[in-house]
């Protein structure tokens, strides 16, 4: 068996494996990438191939590929927050030396926030715990609940519902 250049054991008699794979990507028709829109030619043990080799359609391929495990694998997801959660626990002030290093971007957050506070001005904001029993806020306990939509006009940062609880009046008094 010959070798080709690259010592490559894939030499098939007078025909090198480059040879081969040329001739392979000849027969493969080119595609288009969907991020930049050029054309490419697929890799021959890829042919499904849809992003082009460039960097930046490969960094959005991946962007893509962890947006959609994040969304179709709990398992990925938690062992993602579990690990974010481990690596802010042994970082507590990344955030002020980041801000104290960067006023640069301090300022333009602080611009932004702004002008998110302008459009939103008059709408009641609400974070995933504001139903927790604090800060005035109902504890919901086990029971019977109507549960309504609540309108457009609040800011929340997950879904959010209100809650009309129905007391059984033998639940009240202690009868059972």
């Amino acid at each position: 068996m010959q070798r080709c250049a690259r010592r490559a054991p894939l030499c098939i008699g007078q025909y090198c494996c480059s040879f081969m794979q040329s001739a392979w990507r000849m027969t493969m028709k080119s595609k288009r990438c969907i991020t930049c829109k050029q054309e490419f030619q697929p890799k021959s043990h890829a042919p499904r191939q849809t992003y082009c080799s460039a960097s930046a359609c490969q960094r959005a391929r991946k962007r893509q590929w962890e947006k959609d495990k994040r969304r179709n694998d709990p398992d990925y997801l938690d062992n993602l927050t579990r690990s974010q959660r481990a690596w802010c626990i042994g970082h507590p002030d990344y955030w002020h030396n980041y801000r104290s290093g960067n006023p640069d971007y301090v300022e333009e957050n602080r611009k932004k926030q702004h002008d998110r506070n302008a459009r939103n001005r008059g709408k009641v904001i609400a974070k995933m715990d504001a139903s927790n029993g604090r800060n005035g806020a109902p504890d919901l306990r086990s029971g019977l609940y109507q549960i309504n939509s609540i309108p457009e006009s609040v800011i929340a940062k997950m879904p959010i519902w209100s809650h009309t609880r129905h007391v059984n009046i033998s639940d009240a008094t202690g009868d059972r």
